[in-house]
């Protein structure tokens, strides 16, 4: 009881003191960004919903999946004129239902890192972790990789399809959680059912529900944040090389002779670390779901950092595979828990302090901006290597709290 008390203390304290900074920006410096501009795009997406009745991908273009306009909707049903105060609440709310699983998950197994990692990282992000959508997908992930680490396969289904349909992400760790489950096809149904259910309102409008989605991610560039638009902007600051940074796609994209070509290497170096996570979701002990969490999760750290485009967002999500790790293998993911703390703390300091400087491109912004994606690259390598590594106890099914490896 001690410890939850304490538990919900911090929770209480980072919490207030973050989503005081969400809600009062002011408090940055002078030429800092503004940590809650895409709030903006809620609201228009909420305006558009319920005051003109417009219908989402057909009358106005929506980047992500239909979740997200729900989750966006609700806020601004309880209030229009303080949307960003209730934004932040529910993040708030997500924030503790993802803290919910954790718990759970480090109480089954004994270790407290994972909660510890949950409480401490999220706040270290700064604004952008309760100005987001990303805080959803978070909690998703979390549950997902509970309900996998209890045997619940089809439920950790469920919660992964819950967690695509706010943002595709998620759904790059279906393929190790359908293969390394019992029955590969229960969770590969359950998350292929949520996401058909949130499709439905659209069925009228699937060119167009496809286009705003899959088209527009398809097309973007690399993104001048990325490991490699920051490679590239490094490369200007050292050594002279040509590239410029102009806005694309509601971001900032790099441009080059070498765009094509860091697109091409960025596409592959994406699908040699999908195809690897399949290849060691099968080397995974059918129904073993503590290696599969490590594997997910960990490769889903990979992935991100590889990718071609990235947002400080985006690392509100990876605290929910390196917490759930923690609570399976604290030992063996210390370095890569550290490598993603100083990512974090790197990624508060580009944005939105020194956002300006670094589209800029000061050297010392770039060099910052390129350091946090080396440490996130690190991280997920790490991550990576302790998923192979994995030794799983010699007979798990007889563990007091275990459940039944065929659970569902």
């Amino acid at each position: 009881m001690r410890r939850l008390v304490l538990v919900l203390l911090v929770f209480g304290l980072t919490r207030g003191l973050i989503g005081y900074v969400s809600h009062h920006p002011e408090v940055y410096p002078d030429g800092s960004a503004d940590p809650t501009t895409d709030l903006g795009n809620y609201v228009f997406w909420s305006n558009q919903v319920q005051d003109l009745g417009n219908h989402p991908y057909r009358d106005f273009k929506v980047e992500y999946p239909p979740g997200s306009i729900a989750i966006a909707n609700v806020p601004y049903l309880v209030t229009h004129e303080e949307y960003r105060l209730a934004f932040i609440a529910q993040s708030v709310a997500f924030d503790a239902l993802g803290l919910w699983a954790v718990y759970r998950l480090s109480r089954r197994r004994g270790s407290w890192w994972g909660v510890a990692a949950w409480l401490g990282l999220l706040p270290l992000l700064g604004p952008v972790a309760f100005t987001r959508l990303d805080m959803a997908v978070a909690a998703c992930i979390a549950w997902a990789l509970e309900r996998v680490e209890a045997g619940r396969w089809t439920q950790g289904g469920i919660w992964l399809g819950l967690g695509t349909v706010i943002k595709l992400t998620p759904g790059l760790m279906l393929p190790a959680v359908a293969i390394a489950a019992p029955r590969r096809w229960r969770p590969a149904a359950a998350f292929t059912a949520v996401v058909a259910v949130s499709v439905l309102p659209f069925l009228t409008d699937l060119p167009e529900l496809f286009d705003s989605i899959a088209g527009y991610h398809l097309e973007r560039g690399v993104h001048a944040e990325s490991l490699w638009g920051s490679a590239a902007l490094l490369a200007r600051v050292t050594m002279g090389t040509s590239v410029e940074v102009v806005g694309a796609f509601g971001a900032s994209d790099i441009s080059s002779r070498l765009d094509d070509s860091l697109k091409l290497l960025s596409n592959i170096a994406a699908l040699v670390v999908l195809i690897d996570s399949v290849v060691a979701a099968w080397h995974v002990r059918r129904g073993n779901g503590a290696q599969t969490v490590l594997v997910a999760g960990g490769y889903l750290v990979l992935l991100t950092a590889v990718g071609r485009v990235f947002s400080p967002q985006y690392l509100v999500w990876l605290v929910a595979p390196i917490a759930a790790g923690l609570a399976i293998a604290p030992r063996p993911l210390r370095w890569s828990a550290v490598l993603l703390a100083i990512s974090i703390a790197l990624a508060h300091l580009v944005y939105p302090v020194w956002f300006f400087d670094y589209m800029a491109v000061k050297g010392w912004a770039v060099a910052v901006g390129f350091a946090r994606n080396l440490a996130l690259l690190g991280a997920g390598l790490l991550a990576v290597r302790v998923a192979w590594r994995y030794q799983p106890a010699p007979d798990p099914d007889s563990a007091p709290d275990a459940e039944p490896a065929v659970a569902d």
